[in-house]
């Protein structure tokens, strides 16, 4: 039996936190839950990790070097869930936008750049079989292309229309992105 991410944020947050029921609310879990995963990570580690007593609990030598670790991941586990938030709220990230026509293609990215000035955008220009072919190999997650072939991939979305058609095509899920 191999350890597991919430034996550690369990560990870390009683440590953090002084207590083992002061971790139970910070996490939202019963006490009884931050207890069962303490004993299995100690169990799994073969030694213990925390000693408990009047004033609280106090680390073992073994307990201060898995907290380290353990304080470590949960930093970590807290910022990718910031940067996935981030991600997810189009505050941050980055997008790769190619297209074949330089006019639509760069009023289309200023008005996503006014809208999500914090995402970072990387554009390209390239001719109209090339530009067909990176969204169709998935190395763009979005194209802006005159007259694009019809997919079932790609999602067509009117950007401008003159005497040639001129269509967004994305891979984005997200569907809150509109230029």
């Amino acid at each position: 039996m191999r350890a597991n991410h919430h034996q550690f944020v369990a560990f870390a947050y009683v440590v953090r936190e002084g207590s083992f029921s002061a971790a139970a609310v910070r996490l939202g879990v019963t006490q009884s839950a931050v207890t069962q995963h303490i004993a299995k990570l100690e169990k799994q580690v073969g030694s213990q990790l925390l000693v408990r007593g009047r004033d609280g609990i106090s680390l073992t030598r073994t307990g201060q070097e898995f907290y380290g670790l353990a304080d470590r991941m949960v930093a970590l586990d807290s910022e990718i869930s910031e940067r996935l938030e981030g991600y997810e709220a189009m505050t941050l990230g980055h997008i790769k936008i190619i297209a074949n026509a330089p006019l639509p293609a760069l009023k289309a990215i200023s008005r996503f750049r006014q809208a999500y000035p914090e995402v970072e955008i990387d554009f390209a220009l390239y001719g109209w079989t090339a530009a067909i072919n990176l969204l169709r190999e998935r190395q763009a997650d979005v194209g802006l292309i005159t007259d694009p072939p019809h997919s079932d991939d790609w999602e067509r979305v009117m950007v401008q229309k003159t005497n040639t058609r001129h269509t967004f095509c994305r891979r984005l899920r997200s569907p809150n992105v509109t230029f």
